[in-house]
């Protein structure tokens, strides 16, 4: 069959082949409204709780789209779960100026860890996650140990700023970024995880684990 000729565009014409499938764009659409229509249903039911039929619903597409596109019910989870992650790197990790005071710094970075570790989207992954980590236990350790390490990067950017501008010296930045997030955050993530509903941290409270780490360290 010969191809089908397209109205010109900026005076090229285009040719494409007989209908064998949607545009890349709209394949891209279609994915995402996927991703984000599963997200919704299984951190609100769990993977057991959720079907490819609710899903599919849901995004307004078919099943048969699904396992195109992504594949069957794990793999979307597993799709899910990495998407989740990726939010991750998007933390406004804050830059250190001349003249910036280190408490000052300090604290606003340990509010913006605050923030993203109890936000709702990041404790209904982890609670998923928790929940399915039996059934996919690489898939588990993966995501904890890729959010770990882009945490701690970003943090180690932060004090990486604070020593070039001679605010402060961390003889181990690893170990620095390490403590740091388990003296301001600790386990309020995890118990958020669990069911625990305590409010968040003034900034009375932060400043006072800031100056623990601080004193601590240095």
């Amino acid at each position: 069959m010969a191809d089908v000729l397209l109205p010109q565009i900026d005076g090229v014409e285009a040719t494409v082949a007989p209908r064998r499938g949607r545009p890349p764009q709209d394949s891209r659409v279609q994915r995402r409204r996927i991703l984000e229509a599963a997200s919704e249903i299984i951190h609100a039911q769990g993977f057991a709780g959720s079907s490819l039929d609710a899903i599919a619903s849901a995004a307004g597409v078919t099943k048969r789209t699904i396992y195109a596109l992504i594949g069957d019910k794990a793999a979307v989870f597993k799709a899910v779960c990495t998407e989740s992650v990726a939010s991750v790197a998007s933390i406004p990790f804050p830059s250190a100026r001349p003249g910036d005071i280190l408490e000052e710094t300090l604290t606003y970075l340990a509010s913006v860890l605050m923030e993203h570790a109890l936000s709702p989207q990041l404790v209904a992954l982890s609670r998923v996650i928790m929940l399915e980590s039996q059934r996919f236990p690489d898939l588990a350790q993966s995501i904890l140990e890729s959010g770990r390490e882009t945490m701690h990067a970003g943090i180690k950017s932060v004090f990486v700023q604070l020593q070039a501008q001679g605010v402060a010296h961390f003889e181990d930045l690893e170990g620095g970024a390490e403590a740091f997030y388990d003296v301001v955050v600790g386990n309020r993530g995890f118990r958020a995880t669990i069911g625990f509903h305590e409010p968040f941290p003034s900034e009375a409270d932060i400043r006072r684990r800031v100056a623990i780490f601080t004193r601590g360290y240095f």
